[in-house]
């Protein structure tokens, strides 16, 4: 099955024949002809979208695509979402990753925003939503502007590494700061952790990272009930 991804910065397309088969057959901006570019060489009725970036409602509605909202989710799964408003998203990473690893779990994504979920028993308990990485460097470029930009210095991150510039010592406060909070939450809950989103490779070696939690967690739901 193909699962169209539509995020606040990124759109990804997945074909997903397998929980151990699947490929991204495009990640592009977020951007309405971008998009409509790419589904010109696709059956929009074979494609299950989840959308977390309002400016695409009406896409959606106009080009008939099947949307994957709360209510069907939750219905396919009886897995449910803690309160009204709840991102999709954040469900379908819950959902996935309680299945896939543990049913008591801590879940953190980390895109344009970074959320971490506490998921114990298979029902998420609470969650946080902070700034991801871009907005932090980005906040504090606006309010300090003769610090620098420090988004080429994420990459190469090592969680025992000490800075050696102003740059690396703001990429190091930053990232050390994600660390910490998860770190925080695992403790008091005594959970472990799993990760995913486009942020994620910065801890890679650090934590259990999954980049393919959202298709794996529609692949599921829909198994679950012989859907596919």
């Amino acid at each position: 099955m193909k699962i169209l991804d539509i995020g606040n910065t990124r759109i990804k397309c997945y074909e997903a024949k397998s929980l151990e088969q699947i490929d991204v057959v495009f990640d592009i901006p977020a951007k309405k002809q971008n998009l409509e570019q790419y589904l010109g060489n696709y059956k929009k009725e074979d494609i299950y979208t989840i959308c977390t970036n309002k400016h695409f409602e009406d896409f959606i509605i106009i080009n008939k695509l099947k949307k994957i909202d709360i209510s069907f989710f939750e219905k396919l799964t009886g897995f449910k979402a803690p309160y009204d408003g709840y991102g999709i998203d954040r469900l379908i990473n819950s959902y996935s990753a309680s299945m896939l690893y543990s049913k008591d779990i801590l879940v953190v994504s980390m895109g344009s925003a970074i959320t971490y979920d506490v998921v114990k028993d298979m029902k998420i308990e609470y969650g946080y939503i902070t700034p991801g990485i871009e907005k932090r460097s980005e906040i504090l470029h606006i309010s300090i502007p003769h610090l620098p930009n420090t988004m080429d210095s994420f990459e190469a991150f090592s969680i025992m590494k000490k800075p050696t510039s102003t740059k690396e010592a703001i990429a190091f406060g930053i990232v050390r700061e994600i660390f910490s909070t998860i770190e925080a939450i695992k403790n008091e809950e005594k959970l472990d952790a799993v990760l995913t989103g486009g942020g994620a490779d910065i801890f890679e070696g650090v934590y259990r990272i999954d980049r393919f939690l959202i298709p794996k967690g529609v692949l599921l739901a829909f198994k679950s009930e012989n859907v596919l």
